[in-house]
């Protein structure tokens, strides 16, 4: 992470792309990989919106679980609901996956994370 002060306001340069792929499908997400330096916070009681690829577990970010049918995932990829019994902070991995679907009703989910 870099950071500097501008005029006496702190700014701090937390996410650089490293490498964009297009989606392999119509409709599907581009796979982002992320330099990064991310915590994500989440409330008890929160059901999160989980999307398990290739082994690995990726949370959701941006958007909701509102239209999951109608998310084209990639291939062998599946989503499941993660209830939260008690808080959960979870620091992203470095570097970070992101699939982002974009337009209408923007997705992002991103990982690997560890959920118990």
């Amino acid at each position: 992470m870099t950071a500097m002060d501008c005029d006496g306001e702190p700014f701090r340069h937390v996410a650089t792309p490293t490498e964009i792929v297009p989606p392999a499908a119509k409709g599907g997400p581009m796979r982002v990989t992320v330099d990064k330096h991310h915590l994500l916070g989440f409330d008890a009681g929160r059901e999160l919106t989980v999307m398990e690829f290739g082994g690995k577990s990726f949370i959701e970010v941006i958007g909701s679980g509102e239209h999951d049918d109608d998310l084209v995932l990639p291939e062998s990829a599946w989503l499941r609901r993660h209830s939260l019994a008690e808080p959960l902070v979870v620091m992203l991995p470095e570097p970070t996956t992101t699939f982002f679907w974009l337009g209408e009703d923007m997705r992002s989910f991103q990982g690997p994370v560890e959920l118990s």
